[in-house]
């Protein structure tokens, strides 16, 4: 995955998360830049979830 730069944060609205990613994910049109990673909450801890993110940062909340 190509480095993101400084200042770059992800912060969609619910509107931007349904129309463009989830319906994105159900059609299976993903595109490389698949910044959401899928995970199931209830099988890790809530201090394990950072380390699961496809976008590497040192802000960690």
């Amino acid at each position: 995955m190509a480095r993101i730069g400084p200042g770059f944060r992800f912060h969609p609205t619910g509107e931007e998360l349904v129309v463009f990613y989830l319906k994105r994910k159900i059609t299976r049109n993903l595109s490389r830049h698949d910044h959401i990673a899928v995970v199931d909450v209830y099988k890790l801890e809530p201090w394990d979830l950072p380390s699961m993110s496809k976008l590497k940062t040192k802000d960690l909340e």
